[in-house]
């Protein structure tokens, strides 16, 4: 029986299943997304959807392609464009593999340690953000992931925003965070700004306690993936993206 369910009992319901298939639920369940979130569990899987972005996003985890397929189907509305994302481990249902996009890279590493650096700002604006993120072509943001904090910016002589990092989302027992929302305008990139960004994010959370960071990134980007390994972070899986179309 597929049944819908709050925020506490989703989590509740995957705390069985690994960390990397339940990540992305335990995001929609922390208090900025769950309102925007639809969770749908079964006796074998547990799903939720997430309408904070232009695109909506089902993320779904268990163990058993058939019963997986259901609770994606019930989330997804046929009028409609939606992205599904699914862990490696994550068994796919035959009729959503050809709806098959992109795989990304989960990398992770430590925060101890990690000091300040650069002339980085805090960012509280979410219009500045937005205005960088139309500009440098970055997806999948909301201005809801603000609430998490850990926003640091670099800006240009004229107060104008060139490059920016952030978190997605913080797990509820503060161990991990998903760093997101990196972007620099296309005419400042190659300055560093990224990676100082990047570096004020890391010191931040290790100040808050948070040890752990990690992130994805495009598995064909090798540029990307070489940024991303000289600033600590290393490989842990991959997450597969399928897009369903109306």
């Amino acid at each position: 029986m597929i049944e819908t369910v709050d925020a506490c009992e989703a989590s509740r319901r995957c705390q069985g299943l690994p960390l990397e298939q339940r990540l992305l639920i335990l995001a929609d369940t922390t208090a900025p997304l769950a309102p925007h979130t639809t969770f749908l569990a079964s006796q074998d899987g547990i799903a939720a959807r997430f309408d904070g972005f232009n695109v909506p996003v089902i993320v779904a985890a268990g163990r058993e392609p058939e019963p997986l397929g259901q609770l994606i189907d019930r989330l997804r509305r046929q009028d409609e464009e939606c992205t599904v994302c699914l862990h490696e481990t994550v068994p796919v249902p035959a009729w959503l593999e050809a709806g098959f996009v992109s795989r990304d890279t989960w990398m992770v590493r430590p925060t101890l340690g990690v000091q300040r650096r650069g002339k980085a700002v805090p960012l509280t604006d979410p219009a500045q953000l937005l205005e960088l993120y139309r500009q440098a072509g970055t997806g999948f943001w909301t201005p809801r992931m603000l609430k998490f904090g850990h926003y640091w910016g670099i800006l240009g002589s004229g107060g104008a925003l060139l490059a920016a990092a952030g978190v997605h989302f913080i797990l509820p027992d503060r161990s991990y965070a998903q760093l997101g929302g990196v972007a620099t305008l296309p005419s400042e990139r190659g300055r560093g700004y990224a990676s100082t960004c990047i570096t004020n994010v890391l010191a931040g959370l290790a100040e808050t306690n948070i040890p752990i960071c990690g992130l994805f990134a495009d598995r064909s980007a090798e540029l990307l993936l070489g940024f991303y390994r000289r600033l600590a972070f290393a490989v842990q899986g991959h997450y597969r993206f399928f897009m369903l179309k109306p």
